[in-house]
């Protein structure tokens, strides 16, 4: 178990000996040290202690009560931010998402209202050993997502439970333990009470994972994907290799990634996709990207049939540079895309300047007219049709 390489590990090691020199005991928590098992570096260092709430807030100078309510407090340590939850046992959950009330407990309770076998190991840094009160270092060994205990309980519990149980097979390369996979196959309609906002994120998750293709095949399998994307079966069937193609990129940048998903729905000419840009409330200049980038998917020989120079004017926005990018992902548009991609890196990925402004032409043109004329002009400079200022204004009539 190597954390000391870790970029957070001093300020981590600072609140874990302020709590242990205090009496508390404290150890990592879930999923770091499911990926420190694995070979992996940790994105989070996570702690739980027998500290209350209150004991961790008179500890530190700056904390944060993020889920004071439920154990969970935020530590500010430096400029690093790290949680520190008090090992507690759940009450009945009401809502599918929070349990009705806590109870302060010890760490093998804590370890047994956990969502899954691999997120619930505990590693004493004192001692230098794991815990492990739900058989988490089998299934690890396995590659086994399983739920702790009675997995349909665990479902209820927490509906998006059943999201991220197809979100850690796709992130680790895990086969889901068959009564798990059935819990969540039978349950699957209950993810519709859980908020779009966390469906989005965990959708995201899903598709910035190592293997996004499984994750969206588990959506399928499991029934999920009907349950929160429309007309998402009939879809994934049909372009089944067409995802397997777009998830083979190594392109993790988030709207880029939403495109992939969406790109389906668009080469299906099925509206599908603007029910889900309206539904999942995506950033208003992503959702307006996305929005264009389908548009011209759906409608892709106008843009292959258009003037070359129009093609190229149109490389300034975002929406057809991932339109582009999905379409050579497809071997959609040959050679002619390769050239308009190779075009943009030559220009440093920004639109050149142009030879002539509206300066140059205002004494004869106005409104409409003056637009039309700068379109034009720019368009022929960008074809290399004339080379100058002079030679352009040489062509205004």
């Amino acid at each position: 178990m190597n954390f000391e390489h870790h970029p957070h590990w001093p300020e981590l090691q600072r609140i874990y000996h302020t709590l242990s020199q205090n009496g508390y005991k404290v150890y990592l928590a879930g999923g770091c040290v499911r990926d420190a098992l694995l070979g992996r570096e940790a994105h989070d260092l996570d702690l739980a202690t027998d500290a209350t709430p209150e004991a961790v807030e008179a500890l530190f100078a700056k904390t944060v009560a993020v889920g004071k309510a439920f154990g969970v407090m935020l530590v500010v340590e430096g400029e690093v931010t790290f949680e520190v939850a008090t090992f507690r046992s759940d009450g009945s959950y009401k809502d599918g998402r929070h349990p009705e009330n806590i109870v302060f407990t010890t760490p093998e309770q804590d370890a047994h209202r956990r969502d899954f076998t691999v997120n619930a190991l505990f590693y004493d840094l004192n001692e230098g050993r794991v815990l492990d009160f739900v058989g988490g270092l089998q299934d690890l060994e396995d590659k086994k997502i399983k739920a702790v205990g009675n997995p349909e309980e665990r479902f209820r519990e927490d509906h998006l439970r059943i999201l991220r149980a197809l979100r850690f097979s796709a992130q680790l390369g895990f086969e889901i333990d068959p009564p798990t996979l059935a819990a969540a196959t039978s349950l699957a309609s209950s993810l519709k009470s859980v908020s779009l906002e966390r469906i989005h994120e965990e959708m995201l998750k899903v598709l910035k994972t190592q293997n996004p293709f499984c994750g969206l095949e588990l959506l399928y399998r499991t029934g999920v994907g009907k349950v929160l994307f429309q007309n998402y079966q009939a879809i994934f069937a049909k372009y089944k290799k067409q995802y397997e193609d777009l998830f083979l990129s190594a392109e993790k940048e988030e709207g880029f990634l939403w495109y992939c998903f969406l790109a389906p729905w668009a080469l299906n000419k099925d509206l599908g996709w603007e029910w889900i840009l309206d539904n999942y409330r995506f950033p208003r200049l992503m959702g307006r990207n996305l929005k264009r980038a389908l548009e011209q998917l759906e409608n892709r020989q106008h843009f292959f049939l258009a003037a070359q120079g129009e093609q190229l004017s149109l490389l300034g926005e975002e929406s057809t540079r991932m339109f582009l990018k999905l379409c050579r992902l497809l071997s959609l548009g040959g050679a002619q895309i390769d050239k308009l991609l190779q075009q943009w890196s030559a220009w440093g990925e920004k639109m050149p300047e142009p030879l002539v402004t509206g300066e140059d032409l205002k004494e004869r043109f106005v409104g409409r007219d003056l637009g039309i004329w700068l379109h034009k002009l720019y368009i022929w400079q960008l074809e290399k049709r004339y080379l100058t200022r002079e030679e352009l204004l040489s062509q205004v009539i």
